[in-house]
């Protein structure tokens, strides 16, 4: 449990009001590659669990076992559909745009700490 939690709480302390200053699009990018870097290792733990047959996906979208393709496919959809909302987020609200990588690097992040227990 600890594990879930603590990238969450690394994500609200990241945005806590005292970054008064407006972000800059090298600082949205450097985090866009930390959610797609933890897309991937979660798609990457998902595939050999399910491999491994230590566990189910719990997405109700993709069923109990999908095929690694169906996985890939819709992280690469997803990590797409995430960039172009990151890049009009940013247009709109640079402010927006962090909150909304943070609150995603935390959501990935906790999915990745979840998974690790039946990687190791």
């Amino acid at each position: 449990m600890k594990l879930f939690s603590l990238p969450v709480a690394a994500a609200a302390l990241a945005s806590a009001p005292a970054q008064a200053r407006e972000p800059d699009w090298n600082e949205i990018r450097k985090l866009e590659i930390i959610y797609q870097s933890l897309s991937v290792v979660d798609a990457a733990q998902t595939i050999h669990c399910l491999n491994q047959r230590t566990c189910d996906e719990t997405n109700p979208l993709y069923g109990r076992n999908p095929a690694p393709e169906l996985l890939i496919g819709a992280k690469i959809s997803i990590g797409a559909a995430h960039f172009l909302a990151t890049r009009w987020l940013f247009k709109e609200s640079p402010n927006a745009a962090r909150l909304f990588q943070h609150l995603s690097i935390g959501i990935q992040g906790a999915a990745v700490g979840a998974n690790m227990r039946f990687v190791f």
